[in-house]
Protein backbone atom coordinates (compact mmCIF):
# COMPACT_ATOMS: atom_id res chain seq x y z
CA UNK A 1 0.00 0.00 0.00
CA UNK A 2 2.81 2.43 0.90
CA UNK A 3 4.55 1.68 -2.40
CA UNK A 4 1.31 2.31 -4.27
CA UNK A 5 0.77 5.62 -2.49
CA UNK A 6 4.30 6.75 -3.30
CA UNK A 7 3.85 5.99 -6.98
CA UNK A 8 0.45 7.67 -6.87
CA UNK A 9 1.76 10.92 -5.39
CA UNK A 10 4.69 11.09 -7.82
CA UNK A 11 2.37 10.59 -10.80
CA UNK A 12 -0.15 13.10 -9.48
CA UNK A 13 2.50 15.76 -8.86
CA UNK A 14 3.84 15.37 -12.39
CA UNK A 15 0.37 15.44 -13.92
CA UNK A 16 -0.62 18.48 -11.88
CA UNK A 17 2.03 20.48 -13.71
CA UNK A 18 -0.24 20.52 -16.74
CA UNK A 19 -3.43 20.86 -14.60
CA UNK A 20 -6.60 18.86 -13.94
CA UNK A 21 -10.30 18.47 -14.57
CA UNK A 22 -12.79 20.34 -12.38
CA UNK A 23 -14.95 17.45 -11.30
CA UNK A 24 -16.17 16.09 -8.02
CA UNK A 25 -18.02 13.36 -9.89
CA UNK A 26 -16.75 11.27 -12.80
CA UNK A 27 -17.90 13.85 -15.21
CA UNK A 28 -17.79 17.68 -14.66
CA UNK A 29 -16.40 20.60 -16.58
CA UNK A 30 -14.44 23.74 -15.81
CA UNK A 31 -15.11 27.42 -16.44
CA UNK A 32 -16.15 28.43 -19.99
CA UNK A 33 -13.08 29.08 -22.16
CA UNK A 34 -12.25 30.35 -25.65
CA UNK A 35 -10.99 27.00 -26.94
CA UNK A 36 -13.29 24.91 -24.75
CA UNK A 37 -10.47 22.58 -23.63
CA UNK A 38 -9.77 21.53 -20.02
CA UNK A 39 -6.69 19.52 -19.06
CA UNK A 40 -6.70 17.76 -15.74
CA UNK A 41 -5.23 15.43 -13.17
CA UNK A 42 -6.40 14.15 -9.81
CA UNK A 43 -5.79 11.61 -7.07
CA UNK A 44 -8.38 9.42 -5.39
CA UNK A 45 -8.71 6.85 -2.60
CA UNK A 46 -11.42 4.19 -2.51
CA UNK A 47 -12.80 2.90 0.80
CA UNK A 48 -10.46 4.60 3.29
CA UNK A 49 -12.35 2.99 6.20
CA UNK A 50 -10.88 -0.43 5.43
CA UNK A 51 -7.09 -0.47 5.05
CA UNK A 52 -7.13 -3.94 3.49
CA UNK A 53 -9.52 -2.77 0.77
CA UNK A 54 -8.22 0.78 0.28
CA UNK A 55 -7.25 1.50 -3.34
CA UNK A 56 -5.24 4.56 -4.35
CA UNK A 57 -5.54 5.97 -7.84
CA UNK A 58 -4.43 8.72 -10.21
CA UNK A 59 -6.49 10.08 -13.10
CA UNK A 60 -5.80 12.26 -16.13
CA UNK A 61 -8.51 14.01 -18.14
CA UNK A 62 -9.02 15.93 -21.34
CA UNK A 63 -12.41 17.63 -21.77
CA UNK A 64 -13.62 19.51 -24.85
CA UNK A 65 -16.85 21.51 -24.63
CA UNK A 66 -17.64 24.06 -27.33
CA UNK A 67 -20.68 25.73 -28.90
CA UNK A 68 -20.48 27.03 -32.47
CA UNK A 69 -23.72 28.85 -33.11
CA UNK A 70 -26.43 26.26 -32.55
CA UNK A 71 -23.97 23.36 -32.83
CA UNK A 72 -22.66 21.89 -29.59
CA UNK A 73 -19.66 19.55 -29.47
CA UNK A 74 -18.45 17.75 -26.38
CA UNK A 75 -15.78 15.11 -25.78
CA UNK A 76 -14.24 13.62 -22.65
CA UNK A 77 -11.27 11.27 -22.30
CA UNK A 78 -10.43 10.01 -18.82
CA UNK A 79 -7.69 7.55 -17.89
CA UNK A 80 -7.63 6.28 -14.30
CA UNK A 81 -5.19 3.80 -12.75
CA UNK A 82 -5.99 2.31 -9.34
CA UNK A 83 -3.07 0.89 -7.32
CA UNK A 84 -3.76 -2.08 -5.04
CA UNK A 85 -1.45 -4.52 -3.23
CA UNK A 86 -3.11 -7.48 -5.01
CA UNK A 87 -3.70 -6.13 -8.53
CA UNK A 88 -3.60 -2.76 -10.29
CA UNK A 89 -6.64 -1.71 -12.33
CA UNK A 90 -7.01 0.69 -15.26
CA UNK A 91 -10.26 2.34 -16.38
CA UNK A 92 -10.34 4.32 -19.64
CA UNK A 93 -13.48 6.35 -20.31
CA UNK A 94 -14.45 7.86 -23.68
CA UNK A 95 -17.48 10.10 -24.12
CA UNK A 96 -18.65 12.04 -27.18
CA UNK A 97 -21.74 14.20 -27.68
CA UNK A 98 -23.03 16.22 -30.62
CA UNK A 99 -26.16 18.33 -30.57
CA UNK A 100 -27.90 21.23 -32.24
CA UNK A 101 -30.09 23.89 -30.60
CA UNK A 102 -32.97 25.50 -32.48
CA UNK A 103 -34.08 28.90 -31.17
CA UNK A 104 -37.81 29.13 -30.42
CA UNK A 105 -37.76 32.64 -28.93
CA UNK A 106 -35.02 35.02 -27.80
CA UNK A 107 -34.83 33.18 -24.45
CA UNK A 108 -36.02 29.64 -25.27
CA UNK A 109 -34.78 26.81 -27.45
CA UNK A 110 -35.07 23.15 -28.34
CA UNK A 111 -31.98 20.98 -28.83
CA UNK A 112 -31.50 17.45 -30.15
CA UNK A 113 -28.41 15.44 -29.20
CA UNK A 114 -26.72 12.06 -29.49
CA UNK A 115 -24.29 10.86 -26.81
CA UNK A 116 -21.97 7.86 -26.91
CA UNK A 117 -20.01 6.40 -23.97
CA UNK A 118 -17.40 3.64 -23.99
CA UNK A 119 -15.44 2.28 -21.03
CA UNK A 120 -12.56 -0.22 -20.93
CA UNK A 121 -11.67 -1.84 -17.59
CA UNK A 122 -8.71 -4.15 -16.96
CA UNK A 123 -5.20 -4.41 -15.59
CA UNK A 124 -2.68 -1.86 -17.00
CA UNK A 125 -0.73 -4.63 -18.79
CA UNK A 126 -3.78 -6.71 -19.75
CA UNK A 127 -4.27 -7.40 -23.49
CA UNK A 128 -7.26 -5.44 -24.92
CA UNK A 129 -9.07 -8.66 -25.77
CA UNK A 130 -9.25 -9.66 -22.08
CA UNK A 131 -10.50 -6.30 -20.79
CA UNK A 132 -14.15 -5.60 -19.95
CA UNK A 133 -15.63 -3.25 -22.56
CA UNK A 134 -18.98 -1.47 -22.33
CA UNK A 135 -20.78 0.83 -24.72
CA UNK A 136 -23.87 3.01 -24.37
CA UNK A 137 -25.57 5.45 -26.75
CA UNK A 138 -28.25 7.99 -25.83
CA UNK A 139 -30.30 10.08 -28.28
CA UNK A 140 -32.47 12.76 -26.70
CA UNK A 141 -33.87 16.28 -26.59
CA UNK A 142 -33.33 19.32 -24.36
CA UNK A 143 -35.67 22.26 -23.82
CA UNK A 144 -34.38 25.45 -22.19
CA UNK A 145 -35.86 28.82 -21.29
CA UNK A 146 -34.81 32.01 -19.54
CA UNK A 147 -37.12 33.77 -17.07
CA UNK A 148 -36.90 36.62 -14.59
CA UNK A 149 -36.43 34.05 -11.82
CA UNK A 150 -33.65 32.10 -13.59
CA UNK A 151 -33.02 29.54 -16.31
CA UNK A 152 -34.88 26.24 -16.69
CA UNK A 153 -33.83 23.14 -18.65
CA UNK A 154 -35.59 19.83 -19.26
CA UNK A 155 -33.66 16.83 -20.64
CA UNK A 156 -35.14 13.57 -21.94
CA UNK A 157 -33.25 10.71 -23.55
CA UNK A 158 -33.28 6.96 -24.24
CA UNK A 159 -29.95 5.37 -23.19
CA UNK A 160 -29.23 2.03 -24.85
CA UNK A 161 -26.51 -0.41 -23.77
CA UNK A 162 -25.18 -1.94 -26.99
CA UNK A 163 -22.05 -3.65 -25.66
CA UNK A 164 -21.19 -5.24 -22.34
CA UNK A 165 -18.53 -7.95 -22.27
CA UNK A 166 -17.67 -10.32 -19.42
CA UNK A 167 -21.20 -10.24 -17.95
CA UNK A 168 -24.14 -12.63 -18.46
CA UNK A 169 -26.55 -11.08 -20.97
CA UNK A 170 -29.54 -11.28 -18.63
CA UNK A 171 -28.06 -8.83 -16.08
CA UNK A 172 -28.22 -5.81 -18.38
CA UNK A 173 -31.28 -3.88 -19.49
CA UNK A 174 -31.29 -3.15 -23.21
CA UNK A 175 -32.66 0.38 -22.91
CA UNK A 176 -34.12 2.89 -20.51
CA UNK A 177 -35.58 6.38 -20.13
CA UNK A 178 -33.59 9.30 -18.70
CA UNK A 179 -35.17 12.59 -17.64
CA UNK A 180 -33.69 15.58 -15.81
CA UNK A 181 -34.95 18.98 -14.63
CA UNK A 182 -32.40 21.77 -14.02
CA UNK A 183 -32.99 25.23 -12.54
CA UNK A 184 -30.25 27.88 -12.36
CA UNK A 185 -30.99 31.04 -10.40
CA UNK A 186 -29.74 34.55 -11.15
CA UNK A 187 -27.77 34.65 -7.88
CA UNK A 188 -25.63 31.50 -8.11
CA UNK A 189 -27.95 28.81 -6.76
CA UNK A 190 -28.62 25.73 -8.91
CA UNK A 191 -30.95 22.76 -8.40
CA UNK A 192 -31.39 19.63 -10.48
CA UNK A 193 -33.23 16.32 -10.22
CA UNK A 194 -33.15 13.32 -12.53
CA UNK A 195 -34.38 9.76 -12.86
CA UNK A 196 -33.29 6.80 -15.00
CA UNK A 197 -35.75 3.96 -15.49
CA UNK A 198 -34.98 0.70 -17.28
CA UNK A 199 -37.20 -0.97 -19.89
CA UNK A 200 -38.50 -3.24 -18.52
CA UNK A 201 -38.03 -2.19 -14.85
CA UNK A 202 -34.93 -3.90 -13.45
CA UNK A 203 -34.94 -2.85 -9.80
CA UNK A 204 -34.68 -6.47 -8.65
CA UNK A 205 -31.58 -7.17 -10.72
CA UNK A 206 -28.00 -7.00 -9.46
CA UNK A 207 -26.62 -3.56 -10.33
CA UNK A 208 -23.23 -3.55 -12.05
CA UNK A 209 -21.09 -0.43 -12.49
CA UNK A 210 -21.98 0.01 -16.15
CA UNK A 211 -25.69 -0.34 -15.37
CA UNK A 212 -25.64 2.90 -13.38
CA UNK A 213 -27.47 4.85 -16.11
CA UNK A 214 -30.51 2.69 -15.28
CA UNK A 215 -32.61 2.37 -12.11
CA UNK A 216 -31.03 5.50 -10.65
CA UNK A 217 -32.14 8.82 -9.15
CA UNK A 218 -29.95 11.92 -8.95
CA UNK A 219 -30.18 15.27 -7.14
CA UNK A 220 -27.75 18.17 -7.12
CA UNK A 221 -27.59 21.45 -5.17
CA UNK A 222 -24.91 23.94 -6.25
CA UNK A 223 -23.88 27.50 -5.44
CA UNK A 224 -21.36 29.81 -7.11
CA UNK A 225 -20.06 32.91 -5.30
CA UNK A 226 -17.04 34.78 -6.64
CA UNK A 227 -14.17 32.32 -7.09
CA UNK A 228 -15.80 29.57 -5.03
CA UNK A 229 -18.13 26.87 -6.29
CA UNK A 230 -19.75 24.22 -4.10
CA UNK A 231 -22.21 21.45 -4.81
CA UNK A 232 -23.75 18.44 -3.12
CA UNK A 233 -24.61 15.51 -5.37
CA UNK A 234 -26.99 12.75 -4.22
CA UNK A 235 -27.45 9.53 -6.18
CA UNK A 236 -29.33 6.37 -5.26
CA UNK A 237 -31.10 3.30 -6.54
CA UNK A 238 -34.58 3.99 -7.84
CA UNK A 239 -36.11 2.65 -4.60
CA UNK A 240 -33.77 4.80 -2.41
CA UNK A 241 -32.52 1.71 -0.53
CA UNK A 242 -28.88 2.54 -1.40
CA UNK A 243 -27.89 6.20 -1.23
CA UNK A 244 -24.59 8.02 -1.77
CA UNK A 245 -23.66 11.68 -1.19
CA UNK A 246 -20.81 13.54 -2.84
CA UNK A 247 -20.03 17.15 -1.75
CA UNK A 248 -17.49 19.07 -3.87
CA UNK A 249 -15.67 22.36 -3.31
CA UNK A 250 -13.85 24.17 -6.14
CA UNK A 251 -11.72 27.32 -6.15
CA UNK A 252 -11.06 29.20 -9.42
CA UNK A 253 -8.05 31.42 -10.08
CA UNK A 254 -7.72 32.56 -13.67
CA UNK A 255 -7.45 29.50 -15.94
CA UNK A 256 -6.66 27.25 -12.95
CA UNK A 257 -9.06 25.60 -10.54
CA UNK A 258 -8.48 23.31 -7.56
CA UNK A 259 -11.19 20.96 -6.34
CA UNK A 260 -11.85 18.43 -3.58
CA UNK A 261 -14.73 15.97 -3.24
CA UNK A 262 -15.78 13.31 -0.75
CA UNK A 263 -17.98 10.48 -2.00
CA UNK A 264 -19.54 8.52 0.86
CA UNK A 265 -22.44 6.18 1.41
CA UNK A 266 -23.18 2.98 -0.50
CA UNK A 267 -20.71 4.04 -3.18
CA UNK A 268 -21.34 2.39 -6.56
CA UNK A 269 -24.36 0.69 -4.90
CA UNK A 270 -22.10 -1.54 -2.79
CA UNK A 271 -21.20 -1.47 0.92
CA UNK A 272 -20.68 1.78 2.84
CA UNK A 273 -17.41 3.48 1.90
CA UNK A 274 -15.68 6.87 1.93
CA UNK A 275 -13.77 7.92 -1.21
CA UNK A 276 -11.91 11.29 -1.20
CA UNK A 277 -10.73 12.79 -4.51
CA UNK A 278 -8.73 15.95 -5.28
CA UNK A 279 -7.36 17.53 -8.43
CA UNK A 280 -6.50 20.63 -10.42
CA UNK A 281 -7.73 21.96 -13.77
CA UNK A 282 -6.23 24.17 -16.47
CA UNK A 283 -8.62 25.68 -19.00
CA UNK A 284 -7.55 26.77 -22.49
Amino acid sequence: MKKGLTVLLICAAAAAAFAGENAGTEDAGGMPTNLGINLGAGITLNNVLNEDETIAGVRRDVLFNKSLGGLRLRGHLSDKIMYHKQMDMRVTHFEEEIGYRFSITDTAGLAVFVKNINEITGAPDMPPGLSAVSGMAEPGVKIDGGFSWGGLQIHAGIPVIYRQSMQPPDVEPAAGFHTELIWQSNFGLGLSAGANIAFPPASQKTLFANEKPFERTEFRISFMAGSMYADIYFYSTIDFEKISICPTLTYFSGPFSVWFSLDFGTVYYQDFAICPTAGVTYSL
